[in-house]
């Protein structure tokens, strides 16, 4: 569930004013793809972890 939101944020962190569901969506599949442990330390919000 954490890659999920991590993913959704880098997606809506890259999008254009203009761009819409259809570019996030992509973006999404592509920061997922993308995700490696440096990434999810650095956006992984997980206390106690």
């Amino acid at each position: 569930i954490a890659v999920m939101g991590i993913a959704g944020e880098i997606a809506q962190k890259s999008l254009a004013e203009k761009e819409g569901l259809g570019t996030f969506r992509v973006r999404l599949i592509d920061a997922i793809s993308a995700m490696n442990s440096d990434t999810f330390k650095t956006y992984a919000k997980i206390k106690g972890a």
